[in-house]
C-alpha cells in the first residue's frame, strides 16, 4: 500500500517520532482510520468512502449494538474489495464498566504486512 503516517486515534494527530518527524507505517492502518472516521459521502475524492459510525452516539445502546457491526464492516469492506486486506473481523459488545457505551473489537489482515488491530480507532459511545 505504500508508506503512510500513523494517526493517534484519540487525538486525530499524527504520531510524533520524537525526532521532529512522524511515525510511519506500511500497513493499512491509516487507510482504515480514514475509512471508519470519514463521514460517508463527504470525502471529496469519492462519495463511497467513509462510514456512518459517527451516528452511533445518536443511537440507543441497543440500536448501536445492532447497527455498529454492519457499519464498521461496510466501511472496511472497501479495503478488502480493493485487494489491500482480508480476514475482516468485527465484534461489538456492551461495555460492562460504563452504562450506554459499546466497544468495538475490529481487526483486519493487511495482505502484505499481516494482522492490524483497529479496535482503538472507533470510539463507539452511544
Amino acid at each position: 500500500m505504500g508508506l503512510d503516517r500513523v494517526i493517534d486515534p484519540e487525538t486525530g494527530d499524527y504520531v510524533d517520532d520524537g525526532a521532529g518527524g512522524d511515525v510511519d507505517t506500511e500497513t493499512i492502518e491509516t487507510a482504515a482510520y480514514h475509512q471508519i472516521l470519514t463521514h460517508l459521502g463527504e470525502y471529496w475524492a469519492g462519495p463511497e468512502k467513509g462510514s456512518e459510525i459517527h451516528r452511533v452516539p445518536e443511537m440507543s445502546a441497543t440500536e448501536a449494538l445492532q447497527k455498529a457491526p454492519a457499519t464498521l464492516t461496510a466501511a472496511l469492506q472497501a479495503l478488502v474489495d480493493a485487494g489491500f486486506a482480508k480476514d475482516l473481523k468485527v465484534e461489538v459488545v456492551a461495555d460492562e464498566r460504563v452504562s450506554g457505551r459499546i466497544v468495538g473489537a475490529t481487526s483486519i489482515t493487511d495482505v502484505q504486512k499481516g494482522r492490524v488491530d483497529l479496535s482503538k480507532i472507533a470510539g463507539l459511545d452511544s
